[in-house]
């Protein structure tokens, strides 16, 4: 049995049989070939399109998290300075109470 060194090609196994891909007809082989080109070219325009449909989503979901970011460190902003505020509050309150009960 031949290996695959010895495959023919589409037209054939190797064997001196020609074996027709398409009946023969050349229009029909014609046919055929532009049929299976016009349906490649088809395919490979609706991946382009999924594609850019992907990349879009991608765009917009990364642009989405940017501004969840943002908007959370503004806020985490916005607290720790409200924070530090009323620490900085409470701790002069105690100093004025002590001051105080030391000066009656």
């Amino acid at each position: 049995m031949a290996g695959f060194g010895s495959f023919g090609g589409f037209g054939g196994f190797g064997n001196g049989v020609s074996v027709p891909q398409f009946g023969g007809n050349v229009n029909n082989q014609l046919a055929f070939q532009a049929a299976t080109l016009q349906q490649a070219a088809s395919d490979q325009f609706q991946a382009e399109n999924i594609f850019a449909q992907v990349q879009a989503e991608q765009t917009r979901a990364q642009v989405q998290r940017w501004q969840i970011h943002q908007e959370l460190q503004t806020k985490i902003h916005s607290i720790t300075a409200k924070v530090t505020l009323n620490k900085a509050k409470s701790a002069d309150k105690a100093f004025n109470a002590i001051t105080s009960y030391i000066s009656s």
